[in-house]
């Protein structure tokens, strides 16, 4: 350590005095020792440099190893010229304090960051003669706020991109952060919308243009602000003026501390959605035209065969209208029925005409002529065979009654003449 002489001392009291000096050098040494930061004194006359074992300890040095002129030499060549400018306006009497952050290098050649607090002694015409000032290693802080700037630059550059709007509201409804994309969808100017700003300034603005609809703007201005104040999730859609569909939603902060809030522009979507709708109007109301003349169809359908028009059956006969009225009452019913008469009076009519009033009219009407079966082949033919039941049987095939029969996916019955 490097201190300066004390003056000569008057005899008179010269040893009191002393002692007091002593005494007071001991309790500056070990409050220096004590102290957690580096304390350093400079006197300015006669280039002197005090500097605490604390000091030396940080930097690595040996004790009276740092010398006056190596101070400087040891400041980042990029952090020179701040402390230079620091402590000449400090000489100066410009600033009440020397108060600096910079970079020295310590023993080990590697830069530390550290505050410097200082203040000058001056005589009595002002002019700085020493420099007392304390020293905090800050190299770890620094590194936390450096990496918390790049990621809050990463979380800005993210916030940018993003096709929502997003804001961020404290306690107190002062619009703490927000992104580009929120200031375009609420068409808020950016020289009266900058960050720290209140929403009641937005939700006046939105009133004196209309946003929230005819009314006294303060009321509404209120009436938000106090919604807003509940610090409660919500979501809604709002139409601006101009036809935009904002989807807004908003999430409470941990401790009601405050909320964020997303803006979506979803127009586009909600006019797919209502083209959507309109199209489905469009066919709901085809179909039903649809059915209308389906209906319409049926019932000429059904006035035409009312009207005793029975396809190829034609005659006017007391006889022929009984047995076309007993026709009609067995077509509904699943009953068999016989029908006999001599060859070419019209049993396959009548066959016909059953089934195509029945509600098997939509299955095929199979037809079997008994007579033209061969002895042999009568029970194949009716009920069917499997491969190789018989002679010429190469695979298995379904007999007539099988597929007169209902099917897997039809519950109605087929019909079958015989």
């Amino acid at each position: 350590m490097v201190t300066a002489a004390p003056a000569p001392l008057p005899d008179a009291d010269g040893d009191e005095l002393r002692e007091a000096l002593r005494r007071s050098e001991e309790r500056y040494a070990l409050v220096t020792r004590a102290a957690s930061e580096g304390v350093y004194e400079w006197n300015i006359t006669s280039g002197d440099l005090f500097v605490s074992d604390r000091l030396n300890e940080m930097f690595q040095f040996r004790v009276g190893e740092l010398r006056p002129n190596d101070w400087n030499d040891r400041i980042h060549a990029d952090d020179y010229e701040t402390y230079k400018r620091a402590l000449v306006a400090h000489f100066r009497s410009a600033t009440p304090r020397l108060r600096c952050e910079y970079r020295i290098r310590d023993r080990s050649g590697n830069h530390r960051w550290v505050l410097d607090n200082g203040i000058a002694v001056r005589d009595a015409n002002g002019r700085a003669v020493r420099l007392v000032g304390v020293l905090n290693d800050i190299t770890e802080r620094r590194a936390r706020e450096a990496e918390l700037a790049e990621k809050t630059s990463i979380l800005e550059a993210t916030l940018e991109n993003m096709d929502q709007g997003i804001s961020m509201v404290d306690s107190e409804l002062n619009v703490i952060a927000f992104n580009q994309r929120f200031l375009e969808l609420l068409d808020f100017p950016k020289s009266e919308f900058k960050t720290g700003f209140h929403m009641s300034q937005a939700f006046r603005y939105n009133a004196k243009r209309g946003e929230y609809g005819p009314g006294d703007i303060e009321a509404q201005v209120e009436e938000r602000l106090a919604r807003a104040r509940r610090f409660e999730p919500h979501q809604f859609e709002r139409v601006r003026p101009d036809g935009t569909v904002l989807e807004i939603r908003g999430v409470p902060l941990p401790g009601r501390s405050g909320f964020v809030t997303t803006y979506l522009d979803i127009t586009t979507r909600k006019r797919a959605e209502e083209e959507i709708l309109r199209q489905n109007e469009r066919l709901r109301q085809e179909v039903e035209a649809h059915n209308r003349s389906k209906a319409t169809i049926e019932y000429l359908v059904d006035e035409i065969r009312s009207g005793s028009n029975f396809e190829h059956i034609v005659g006017k006969s007391e006889l022929l209208k009984s047995a076309l009225d007993r026709l009609e009452q067995v077509a509904s019913t699943d009953s068999t029925v016989l029908i006999q008469g001599e060859t070419g009076t019209g049993k396959e009519l009548f066959v016909r005409a059953i089934h195509d009033r029945s509600g098997r009219k939509k299955r095929p009407l199979v037809k079997v002529n008994c007579a033209a079966l061969p002895r042999d082949l009568v029970e194949s033919e009716l009920f069917g065979h499997e491969r190789g039941a018989l002679t010429g049987a190469t695979q298995q095939r379904k007999g007539r009654f099988e597929l007169a029969d209902k099917g897997t996916a039809d519950s109605t019955r087929q019909c079958i003449e015989i």
